[in-house]
């Protein structure tokens, strides 16, 4: 299980640096979450991540910050669906037309949040 939560960790930090390079990237993967109801699928797989992180977190080298992390997950997840669509939608539309350099610290925190996956795991 530990492996897993490393290999999300990479994923995210891949992700997140492809972002950090390319803001254009971040304003094409926002335009495809917003539309129908797809955010309720990034909320699922959050909160999905999440217990994965609480599953797997003992087998873990720093399990407290695991712990930390997969309870981020699943507030970020539960967070969506307390929102509601139209009230995310319209905060992705403002991401979406911000600057490169602003989406780009937009971006920064998920790559940090990866790093800190791998630190942990």
């Amino acid at each position: 299980m530990a492996n897993l939560i490393m290999g999300i960790g990479m994923l995210v930090i891949l992700l997140s640096g492809m972002g950090l390079i390319s803001p254009c990237m971040i304003r094409n993967v926002a335009a495809f979450w917003e539309k129908g109801a797809r955010l309720y699928l990034a909320a699922s797989v959050r909160i999905f991540l999440g217990a994965v992180f609480f599953l797997g977190a003992a087998q873990c080298k720093q399990p407290a910050l695991i712990y930390a992390l997969g309870a981020v997950l699943i507030f970020a997840g539960a967070l969506i669906f307390v929102m509601g669509l139209e009230r995310v939608k319209l905060q992705i539309k403002k991401w979406r037309e911000a600057s490169d350099l602003k989406l780009r610290l937009l971006v920064l925190p998920a790559f940090i949040f990866g790093v800190l996956i791998l630190a942990g795991a």
